[in-house]
């Protein structure tokens, strides 16, 4: 049984709604008493939270990193499919395709992921697609991190990759 904080009575948990970010969380009041509930009480309820959330952000943060840290535990390969769809259009099976394609090593030097590397980034044309993400055509291979980190430091300056090279 639950207590509703507005009606002041005992209820099952039935007759209480679930937060949509918390599914283990119940509404303060029923579904009931919700329904009952005029716009003018709910922008005033509404503006009530808005103003604790502001006076209590330290809390909140708490809260939204220990739930993000529960969700990437119950599948942590979830965020990293949408990074992939989103910023490189392509799947998993894609970039796996992509890794067994290279020999499992990175596209540039040769080596297989470090230790302290989950996975090998996506390397892609920027002159095609400016920015960050990509449209999945002009992606030309995996590489580690220390060879991402210089490309993108090497991008129009060409002493730089000679440098790097050895020339």
């Amino acid at each position: 049984m639950r207590l509703c904080t507005k009606c002041q009575q005992q209820k099952s948990p039935e007759c209480f709604g679930t937060h949509k970010w918390c599914k283990d969380c119940f509404a303060a009041y029923c579904r009931e008493r919700r329904q009952r509930q005029t716009p003018d009480e709910r922008r005033a309820a509404l503006d009530k939270r808005n103003a604790w959330v502001a006076e209590n952000k330290e809390r909140v943060r708490s809260k939204e990193r220990a739930a993000a840290r529960k969700r990437y535990a119950e599948n942590p390969d979830k965020g990293w499919a949408k990074h992939l769809k989103y910023d490189y259009n392509i799947t998993p099976d894609q970039w796996f395709f992509m890794l067994e394609k290279q020999g499992g090593v990175c596209g540039i030097c040769g080596k297989p992921p470090q230790e302290n590397q989950r996975r090998f980034a996506v390397d892609h044309d920027h002159n095609c697609c400016p920015g960050f993400g990509s449209c999945g055509k002009c992606i030309r291979g995996l590489l580690c991190s220390y060879c991402n980190t210089k490309i993108e430091f090497a991008v129009d300056n060409i002493e730089a990759i000679e440098r790097w090279i050895g020339r």
